[in-house]
């Protein structure tokens, strides 16, 4: 399968692993984790390639701990959500607001995994997070506020 192919499969994925009842949809994490560790393993098996090997060169050890990294988010991911996400699909007030409370556990989530990757990233890395969780409140508000 190419990376196109792959990418345009994962909204099926999401899709696949969500049930819906009258006013809550719940999201199967476990699933889409399951998946998103299977591509991330997929690709660990490609870069142990010798002709990939060849091809990055000093790169490697780079590549090898940001897949490393990449499995560790997604089972942070996992652990902080327990395996799903709810959402409350009774009104858009509450959706956004049952949305961001989500948003705020894979945040915390990914938050963990920050001070593993290297320097030149965790920074800015845990600098966009940093802003994403300062947001959250605020759209947590604006959600509330009544609109006209």
């Amino acid at each position: 399968m190419n990376r196109r192919a792959l990418l345009a499969s994962l909204p099926a994925v999401a899709l696949a692993a969500c049930t819906t009842t009258s006013g809550t949809a719940t999201l199967d994490v476990a699933s889409i984790v399951t998946y998103s560790q299977a591509v991330v393993s997929a690709a660990q098996a490609t870069v142990t390639a010798p002709s990939v090997v060849t091809l990055l060169g000093s790169k490697l050890p780079a590549v090898q701990r940001a897949l490393a990294e990449a499995q560790a988010a997604l089972s942070s991911l996992e652990a902080a959500t327990g395996g799903t996400a709810t959402l409350n699909t009774a009104s858009a007030q509450a959706l956004v607001t049952s949305l961001l409370s989500n948003a705020q556990t894979a945040l915390t989530a990914v938050q963990g995994v920050v001070p593993q990757l290297p320097a030149s990233v965790s920074t800015q890395v845990g600098n966009y997070i940093a802003a994403a969780q300062a947001a959250i409140p605020l759209l947590q508000v604006a959600a509330k506020l009544p609109t006209h």
